[in-house]
């Protein structure tokens, strides 16, 4: 009857027994399976009225029966047969304290359902209750049946551990060698030894290459497989999967690692058009304000000038030269037609002077959005639609987890302008600085340099006439023009920091791949949800195409070539980019989680009889410090740079793809434009020809009274 119990495991825990007849057949609990986890006890009569209650349980199968005293019981109360001597008595009804402390005793003892706890100084030695049936003494140290088993004797306990990277991790699982090289398992044999220490037993160590899948014929492998067959104990710390739930119990989590997208923030010129960034909404608006506005009142005062008197460089009063003046002027062109009178002279004047700050103040933004991050790339969205190439570490779960988630000459000159200040931004930054001595007009006086003017009427009248007014506008252009520059060298090398969500990046221009091991295929293969499956497979795993898992080696170097987003773990990923990588390449990188899973647990076999052993522990482990030294020991925290370092980068087409594809725009409808305006001067040349010749007959014709 015990042997069929046991094969269908009654003895294994919540289940408790009592033995009553053991002095019958001694020998019946050598077959039977009762483990560290069974609450067995065997009744075993002293005296006529005495009775002696132990405790029995197996470390292995096939160990010997071990006894431990767990109480006496007799029919009758005591008969103060119990020394009394240097202890103390207590109990929840405390009676008066007394210097006699035997008759204390006599008097606790004396009443019906009492407890008296006898204390040797500090440690208790016994407890002794008293009922109306009779009296028992307990010698449990604790009521915690596990925790009275903690002493294994010298059993052998085996953990399994996965190894992915290199078979040299058997040779340096504890002397922090190599720690790039499977630092999970080496995190995990860390703690899982201490506990087998704490528990007396001898470690015994398996290896395998996968944590743990189904293959095609549904048979678990790896670590699972080894739990499934008990030829385990422990295994390397594991992710959390419903199917893994059901065949194994997860214990503790005994360290944390995590696997996640990482990736330099790409330049902000690959995800926005840098050259609408410097100014807000709200100062583009002010913008358009103050250029229409200027541009009526120049209208209203080249007609008013119109009527006073006409030269040929004046405003002729048309809406074309208006707007001709007006472009020049937000273009820094310049134009050879202007006012002649003070009234249009000086909304010229604030017109030039205010486009002259603002065109600075656009140029210094540019500079710093060229070069800036950007931040977009926050979560899978983002990274989906990002321009980044995506990859992963060539590990079992990233594949298992990856399968389950003049209308011409206005455009031409405005692609131009653009281009040119960026260029020559570039060139101020890659040349040497020009000479700063000459700066006011005692300096230009005093130089060596020639000087001269176009032969214009304006450029007479103003020399002669307005010079305080040319000064101020050449000092205003200056100022804009290096503010402009600077701004447009420091944005060509800012980061940009819009990728940082899943739909971001998605939808960035980063590339994605994988680190190729096992979770990351199945996991990629397993998630489902619109965002993480169009990552696999438009990124990650795109159709007719070769899948992006990498080893950790060159998904950390695709990493720093930047535009590449790597699903890696963490540690030995970032343990590789502090030993690799520059300091100033160290700046800008950015974690995106994909699988959103809890930290990893270690898992043992389904109802394990050391399962309690192994909680207790690695709860003292983890409360004591000693989970949190050996995790500071092992892994390695997100590289920081020490400071930015000033460093060389060149700027290339994409920088300027915005400026390039509106010159591009300019060259082509240049010619449509200057087409159209032949044709309009040629009907206008017909149209004139045409009213010569009626004027011409109309002359000839006599008049007839």
């Amino acid at each position: 009857m015990e042997i069929n119990a046991s094969k269908e495991g009654y003895f294994k825990a919540p289940y408790r027994w009592l033995l009553l007849n053991y002095e019958e057949d001694p020998a019946a609990l050598d077959d039977v399976d009762i483990l560290v986890d069974s609450d067995m006890v065997v009744v075993k009569k002293i005296f006529n009225n005495e009775y002696l209650f132990m405790e029995a349980y197996k470390i292995s199968e096939n160990s010997e029966v071990i006894y431990t005293k767990r109480l006496t019981w007799k029919r009758n109360k005591p008969q103060q047969n119990f020394s009394t001597e240097n202890t103390s008595l207590s109990n929840e009804n405390r009676v008066p304290n007394t210097q006699n402390t035997s008759t204390n005793a006599d008097l606790l003892l004396s009443a019906e359902n009492t407890s008296v706890t006898v204390l040797d100084g500090k440690k208790t030695v016994r407890k002794i209750t008293v009922t109306k049936y009779g009296w028992m003494e307990d010698y449990r140290s604790s009521n915690v049946l596990s925790s009275r088993r903690y002493d294994l004797r010298g059993h052998v306990l085996t953990m399994t551990n996965v190894i992915t990277d290199s078979n040299e991790t058997r040779q340096h699982m504890n002397d922090r060698l190599k720690l790039h090289q499977d630092s999970i398992t080496k995190m995990s044999y860390a703690v899982v030894s201490i506990c087998f220490r704490m528990l007396n037993a001898t470690e015994q160590l398996l290896f395998t290459h996968t944590w743990g899948y189904k293959d095609k014929h549904g048979q678990w492998q790896g670590i699972v497989d080894q739990l499934l067959k008990k030829e385990a104990d422990l295994g390397t710390l594991t992710i959390f999967t419903q199917e893994r739930m059901m065949v194994v119990d997860y214990i503790a989590m005994i360290g944390s690692t995590a696997v996640r997208f990482v990736f330099r923030e790409p330049p902000l010129s690959y995800i926005s058009n840098i050259f609408t960034l410097p100014f807000s909404g709200a100062v583009w608006l002010a913008i358009f304000i103050c250029v229409l506005g200027c541009s009526i009142f120049l209208y209203i005062a080249s007609k008013w000038e119109a009527t006073m008197g006409m030269h040929p460089l004046q405003l002729d009063g048309s809406w074309a030269d208006v707007l001709i003046l007006i472009i020049g002027a937000v273009l820094q062109q310049g134009c050879t037609l202007e006012p002649r009178y003070g009234a249009g002279r000086c909304v010229t004047l604030i017109l030039f002077v205010a486009l002259t700050i603002l065109y600075a103040a656009y140029s210094a933004n540019i500079v710093v959005l060229l070069r800036a991050p950007s931040s977009s790339v926050r979560t899978l969205p983002d990274l989906l639609n990002s321009p980044l190439k995506l990859g992963a570490s060539d590990f079992e779960y990233n594949r298992y987890f990856f399968k389950f988630t003049c209308c011409h000459i206005l455009i031409l000159f405005v692609a131009l302008t653009i281009l040119y200040a960026a260029y020559s931004a570039n060139i101020v930054v890659l040349l040497r600085a020009p000479s700063s001595s000459v700066r006011t007009l005692p300096d230009l006086l005093n130089s060596p340099l020639k000087l001269g003017a176009s032969d214009f009427e304006y450029n007479r009248y103003f020399f002669k006439f307005t010079c305080c007014h040319v000064l101020v506008l050449f000092v205003a252009l200056t100022i804009l023009y290096a503010a402009y520059s600077a701004n447009i060298v420091v944005l060509l090398r800012a980061p940009s920091s819009s990728v940082r969500t899943l739909p971001y990046l998605l939808n960035s221009p980063l590339k994605l791949g994988a680190s190729d091991f096992e979770y990351n295929r199945y996991f990629f293969k397993k998630l489902n949800d619109p965002i993480r499956k169009s990552i696999y497979e438009k990124k990650i795993a795109p159709k007719g195409k070769k899948p992006n898992y990498y080893s950790m080696k060159d998904g950390v170097e695709r990493i720093r070539k930047g535009l590449f987003a790597f699903h890696m773990e963490l540690n030995p990923g970032y343990r590789l980019i502090q030993e690799t990588y520059q300091e100033d390449e160290k700046c800008d990188l950015v974690e995106i989680d994909y699988i959103n899973e809890i930290d990893p647990w270690v898992p043992g076999q389904k109802r394990s009889p050391f399962k309690d052993l192994f909680k207790i522990n690695f709860l003292k482990i983890r409360e004591s410090g000693v989970q949190a030294n050996v995790h500071q020991r092992l892994t390695v925290p997100r590289p920081r740079c020490s400071g930015h370092v000033s460093t060389f980068s060149s700027v290339g087409i994409t920088d300027m793809y915005p400026a390039m594809l509106m010159t591009l725009y300019g060259m082509l409808l240049a010619p449509a434009v200057l087409l159209m305006e032949i044709l309009y001067k040629r009907l206008m040349t017909i149209r004139q020809q045409k009213r010569g010749l009626i004027y011409a007959v109309d002359d000839h014709i006599p008049f007839r009274h």
